[in-house]
């Protein structure tokens, strides 16, 4: 099924479709003769389908491009984005929706990575589904997390970083790297800056710095690499020689986890 293009070709400037109480039970009873996956759903082939700009569900409008929670057959709802919106004529209770789905780090090729966080979702791309208005669950709220702005980020929310292939089975978007590692932000995990090379580290897993002993922000902290210096000799405190001239340090700077980014 194509995804977002045959959704804007396709969807006109219809009436909102409203869903009640009444039509979610009967819905209900056709998503569960579904087969293995409940929750996707084909239409009859003869059925004529008419669009809809948006939708209400409980009370709740849900337009074109919003996020949704979906029923899933695990312990943990799976997320979509809304492409399209589809019914037959006068027919409320069985109502199609397209989505775009969301993967979790675990779910891609290779699993989760390290510098995936808990609450972390990757873009699809390239896969879509279409479901049964009654599988889903409510709306999901998933923040676009800006490459280099995990420092921004607060609170539990669902947010992704990186879009992901599932015919490639590999995710697209190259995120900045850091520290002797050479890999990605956690967005989970902090981050602390040498004083000398204003290099980002990984505190934790690079550096050996736990949560509580990562240095107040009045105090300087330098790298593994400035500490030893050229030639085995440290650059920050030589025991013969005079002491090479250092920039003047300024306070520790350590990217704190979980604070707060706009959409």
């Amino acid at each position: 099924m194509n995804g977002a293009e045959d959704a804007a070709q396709h969807t006109s400037n219809k009436r909102r479709l409203s869903v009640g109480p009444d039509d979610d039970a009967d819905a209900n009873q056709t998503s569960q003769d579904q087969s293995n996956i409940p929750f996707k759903l084909t239409p009859p082939a003869d059925a004529e389908l008419f669009d809809y700009k948006s939708i209400i569900l409980d009370n709740h409008e849900y337009k074109l491009r919003d996020n949704l929670a979906i029923e899933s057959t695990g312990t943990e709802p799976h997320h979509g984005e809304l492409l399209r919106i589809q019914a037959t004529k006068n027919d409320r209770r069985n109502v199609y929706l397209t989505v775009r789905w969301f993967y979790r780090p675990d779910e891609i090729d290779g699993g989760k990575r390290p510098h995936h966080g808990h609450k972390e979702l990757l873009r699809c791309v390239d896969h879509t589904d279409r479901v049964h208005v009654a599988s889903v669950i409510g709306p999901s709220h998933i923040v676009h997390l800006v490459a280099g702005a995990e420092s921004n980020l607060t609170g539990q929310g669902l947010y992704w970083r990186e879009e992901y292939s599932a015919m490639k089975r590999q995710i697209l978007t190259e995120l900045p790297k850091y520290c002797l590692c050479k890999r990605p932000e956690n967005p989970d995990l902090p981050l602390i800056q040498c004083d000398t090379c204003e290099r980002w580290f990984h505190a934790d897993d690079c550096v050996a710095l736990s949560q509580t002993e990562l240095p107040p922000e009045e105090v300087p902290w330098y790298c593994p690499e400035c500490l030893k210096g050229v030639n085995g000799q440290s650059l920050v405190q030589q025991s013969k020689g005079p002491a090479p001239k250092l920039p003047t340090p300024g306070p520790a700077k350590v990217k704190a986890t979980k604070k707060q980014t706009k959409k």
